[in-house]
């Protein structure tokens, strides 16, 4: 039984494709691996090289490599983007560093993102993500969150209980979140100008407990049509951006 990771897959691949014998169908080979927490894409690749064995048996070795050649090139296709398959929870900072590596390919990710817990103090590991559904960043240790500039468009979005977060710059290529935007209990957050281009008509947007904040400059082009909630923000003296909001909400201050 043999084991590969990342590009020691390709050169396996590789390898069995150029190298096929009559008996190849005594050997089992797993792409990839699992881990405890999070369903990947590779047990595909195994059940579908051990179906294949039982089929190569009956087929000479010309046949055998002509069957194999695009059965591999399809495995390896699948085995470079490996995003996990519903919401990841991310809780330290090793697996924010080595997210490339658990996650080789993945690029776009169509589930919610959980980043949580003291331990993280960077985001940098997660700079390879251009496109991500949902995002929460809940109780960390970061002062910025840099590693998500490369997205421009959430689901909603939740930064809350943050204590060292100063400022949302990363956040500066989004011009779309379509359904909720929370931003609570952020001590040290300062601005919302990262969020200027941000055009669009959510749900709710909850603007709570930031008491570095003066003004609301940024979220002027976001119109949310649900509840819309300022509160807890002492220092919070420029609201003037509310005038250019097309509400269509109750909006509590």
């Amino acid at each position: 039984m043999e084991h590969c990771y990342g590009d020691q897959c390709s050169r396996l691949l590789l390898f069995l494709t150029l190298s096929i014998t009559p008996h190849f169908s005594h050997h089992y080979y797993i792409i990839g691996r699992l881990t405890s927490h999070q369903k990947r894409s590779r047990p595909t690749c195994l059940v579908i090289i051990v179906s294949f064995n039982s089929i190569l048996s009956f087929l000479n070795p010309t046949m055998k490599q002509i069957l194999l050649v695009p059965v591999f090139l399809l495995i390896s296709f699948f085995s470079f983007a490996q995003c996990p398959t519903g919401t990841l929870t991310l809780t330290t900072q090793a697996e924010i560093d080595s997210f490339a590596i658990n996650y080789p390919g993945c690029t776009n990710f169509g589930f919610e993102l959980r980043i949580e817990g003291t331990d993280i103090v960077n985001l940098n590991g997660l700079n390879v993500l251009q496109n991500i559904s949902s995002l929460r960043v809940t109780g960390t240790s970061v002062v910025n969150l840099n590693g998500l500039e490369n997205n421009t468009s959430l689901s909603s979005l939740r930064i809350r209980d943050n204590n060292l977060l100063e400022n949302l710059s990363a956040l500066s290529n989004l011009t779309s979140i379509t359904s909720i935007i929370i931003i609570r209990n952020n001590p040290q957050l300062s601005s919302l100008e990262p969020l200027s281009g941000v055009n669009s008509s959510p749900s709710a947007l909850n603007l709570v407990d930031l008491d570095a904040l003066t003004s609301l400059n940024g979220i002027q082009n976001i119109n949310p049509q649900g509840l819309f909630e300022i509160f807890g923000s002492d220092n919070l003296t420029d609201i003037s951006a509310i005038s250019q909001m097309s509400l269509g909400t109750n909006l509590v201050m």
